[in-house]
């Protein structure tokens, strides 16, 4: 299985994969990028960037919702003393507070090994005042820095947003080279309960 097929099923979209297969021009009109450090994230050009102290690449989505947001977070992990397992420990123990905002409902959360890495791809769903939202976020690390990837959303306009996070994860560069591309062979995936972490 290749990471075009893997990201459409792990994020549940209903297409082929020969339909889902992205178009990554990165020049189109269409699509904003941004080199930030190492890295050049790409957004639909709608899509307006807003600098953060705690994030490295933030913005709001163009639907008015200030509760949907697109993020990609970067930790240098000898400076934070975090890795994979650490943060999602972190994840898990904040989804388990009672929050009287922002209510956890639930996650699903697949490893997935590849021969060039290994990533997480996690669903965590949310509501904020009787409103459903969902987070796609994918979690991996690169030399000494450990990404998150995340896109939370209405739940109900999901299906829309699945295709276009996953053409921004193909977009996705670092040190000038694509992190996912859609040939990569997914050797393993498994599904995790963090609780057990």
């Amino acid at each position: 299985m290749n990471y075009a097929k893997l990201v459409s099923v792990v994020l549940i979209t209903c297409c082929t994969f020969t339909a889902c297969k992205p178009k990554l021009d990165t020049n189109s009109k269409d699509w904003n990028c941004k080199k930030i450090d190492d890295e050049q994230i790409c957004v639909p050009s709608s899509w307006v960037f807003k600098p953060q102290d705690k994030a490295l690449f933030f913005t709001y989505l163009d639907n008015k919702d200030k509760n949907s947001y697109f993020a990609i977070l970067k930790h240098n992990k000898t400076a934070s003393g975090l890795n994979t397992v650490k943060y999602l420990k972190e994840l898990y123990t904040i989804l388990q507070q009672p929050d009287t905002l922002e209510l956890s409902r639930g996650y699903t959360l697949k490893k997935l090994t590849s021969d060039k890495m290994v990533t997480y791809h996690n669903e965590i769903y949310t509501s904020i005042d009787n409103k459903l939202y969902i987070t796609y976020s994918i979690l991996f690390e690169k030399d000494d820095n450990l990404f998150e990837i995340c896109l939370k959303i209405d739940e109900k306009h999901s299906s829309h947003y699945q295709t276009l996070f996953r053409d921004i994860l193909f977009r996705f560069r670092y040190k000038n080279q694509p992190v996912f591309t859609p040939e990569e062979k997914i050797n393993k995936i498994d599904t995790i309960d963090m609780s057990k972490l």
